[in-house]
This record gives structure tokens, C-alpha cells and sequence, in this order.
């Protein structure tokens, strides 16, 4: 049983601190009433918090507390540092996923791979000089290398990516085939409010689930925030009483069907979408270079 949560708040890291504080007290509500279904997990998007949790110890003590008090792990995303703190600009940042246990010690972390351009980082820095109005104030995003497995109490395995790392089938299937029984996806679609580009955010999910045989438990801040089932079906969302699934507040716990056993895109990757590409083009220049015999009879 897995609970989302979705408080409807877009934060960019920069965020003051009279804003800090209520954002964060919006999803401890929200996640207080989702405890009252006794899931088994509670996530929050990507980036509802901000501040470095490793380095920032009334912060990891107040988030490993509140996972105490509902006696349920909370997966927490978290920016690296605080973006917005003088004199630490230069430091390297990390937007980040932690998995507090419902005994308050953290069980692991994630630090995004796949960075998005001219938001996490700037391309090509130093080599070109890109204008102000391109590059804004952004400080480079300091990219993760290893692939977290996290493992929860009773014995279920998830893999996680953030944001529009879910759009890349590769680094998708890499994760999903080290064994996990679900897959998160927690975002935070601040850089857009085209409903448009929130709806393709969510359909990207469907194809990742299909792909690979794994239900997909996604997180959003503003929607949409949903769970998929290993054929890409939604089971559930976060939605009000009219059915509106974007800028609404809400939490949803659904069963989240668990599945270990691998596709074959998981296992092989894109080396049969690929074969099948280079047989069309075979048969295609074989038809090309030898006539078939009506052809060749013709005067």
C-alpha cells in the first residue's frame, strides 16, 4: 500500500522561508491524514523540500521524526542544499530522493542522473558563452552515479527516477532491471504550467510501465500524481470532487500490484526494436535490388 501526496505547490528552491515552512506543513497534513490508510510508503514529489539533509540536522531529525510519529517510511525529495543561502551558490547541488524509516534513520538516497539543460545545469559552460536571459542564475546541478535500489520493511524493492528522467526508456529499463518490484517517479514540473506538457509528463509513465512489466507510482506537485499498473493503467490519482487532477490538493493509497518478473526490453534494451528496424531495411533493399518475376517479365 503506497500513499501520493500532492499539496499543489510549485517550488523552484529559491523559495523564502515563510514559504518553506508552509509548503512543508501542507504535506505533513497531507501525509498525517494518508497515514490514517496505513500504507506501507508515503511519497512526496521531487523537490518538496529544500535543504541539505545530510548536512542540515534539525532537518533530517524533524523529517526522520515525522516518519517516527506516523510510523510509516517516507520517501522525501529533496533539492541538495539551499539554493537560496548567501555564500553557498557555488557549491554543488543535487536534487535528490531520501527514504526515511518509520524509526527516523534514513535507509538510503537517490541523486538525479539525467539533469535537464539550462534548468539543473548549463551546457557546454565555459566553452560557450550563452546570454543572460538563456542561462539566468543557474548553478550546476551536481549529477548522481549510482542507481538506488531502495528495500522496504517488508521485504518490497523500488527504483526511482525524478522528474523528466522518466522520459528516456534506457535510463528507465536500467534501473527497473535490477530487480525492482515498483517503480517512483516524483516530479516537480515547475519549469511548466502548460497542461499540455503536465499531460505528457504523465502519459511518458504509461509507456515506462508497458515497457517494462512494473507498476509506476508517480508523485507530482501540482498533478498529475497517479499510479500505474504494469499494462500502463491508471488505478488511481489525486484528483478533486469535479475530477480535476492539475492545481488540486489531495492524497490517494492504492495496492500497488508488484511484479519481479522482466521483459524483454528490460533485459535486452533497444536491441529488438532496433533488429527489427534493420530487418525492414534489409527487406526493403532486397525487394529493391531483385525485381520479383512479374517485374522481371514485363517487356
Amino acid at each position: 500500500r503506497v500513499a501520493v501526496v500532492q499539496a499543489n505547490v510549485y517550488t523552484r528552491g529559491v523559495d523564502p522561508p515563510e514559504a518553506r515552512s508552509a509548503i512543508f506543513k501542507d504535506y505533513r497534513a497531507l501525509s498525517r491524514e494518508a497515514a490514517r490508510a496505513e500504507p506501507q510508503l508515503i511519497a512526496w514529489p521531487a523537490a518538496a523540500v529544500t535543504g541539505d539533509i545530510t548536512k542540515n540536522r534539525l532537518l533530517a531529525r524533524t523529517l526522520g521524526r515525522m516518519a517516527s510519529e506516523l510510523e510509516t517510511p517516507l520517501l522525501i525529495g529533496s533539492t541538495g542544499q539551499e539554493k537560496s543561502m548567501p555564500g553557498q551558490r557555488q557549491r554543488p547541488v543535487a536534487n535528490s530522493a531520501f527514504l526515511f524509516a518509520s524509526d527516523g534513520g534514513i535507509v538510503d538516497r537517490y541523486d538525479k542522473i539525467q539533469l535537464l539543460p539550462f534548468n539543473e545545469y548549463i551546457p557546454l559552460r565555459g566553452v560557450l558563452r550563452w546570454p543572460a536571459w538563456v542561462t539566468g542564475n543557474v548553478i550546476d546541478a551536481r549529477p548522481g552515479d549510482r542507481r538506488t535500489v531502495f528495500q522496504l520493511p517488508r521485504g518490497a524493492r523500488f527504483g526511482l527516477l525524478i522528474c523528466w528522467e522518466n522520459l528516456f526508456p534506457d535510463g528507465f529499463r536500467r534501473t527497473a532491471a535490477q530487480g525492482v518490484d515498483f517503480m517512483v517517479s516524483m516530479t516537480n514540473e515547475a519549469f511548466t504550467e502548460d497542461p499540455g506538457a503536465h499531460q505528457q509528463q504523465l502519459e511518458m509513465n504509461a509507456y515506462r510501465a508497458i515497457e517494462n512489466g512494473v507498476s509506476v507510482v508517480r508523485t507530482s506537485t501540482t498533478g498529475v500524481s497517479a499510479v500505474f499498473d504494469p499494462h500502463g493503467r491508471i488505478l488511481t490519482r489525486v484528483e478533486d470532487a469535479s475530477g480535476n487532477t492539475l492545481e488540486v490538493t489531495g492524497w490517494r493509497v492504492v495496492e500497488v500490484p508488484l511484479r519481479s518478473a522482466r521483459t524483454l526490453y528490460t533485459r535486452y534494451g533497444d536491441w529488438l526494436p532496433l533488429a527489427g528496424l534493420l530487418g525492414i531495411a534489409a527487406v526493403t533493399v532486397r525487394g529493391r535490388r531483385f525485381p520479383s518475376r512479374n517485374e522481371a517479365r514485363a517487356p
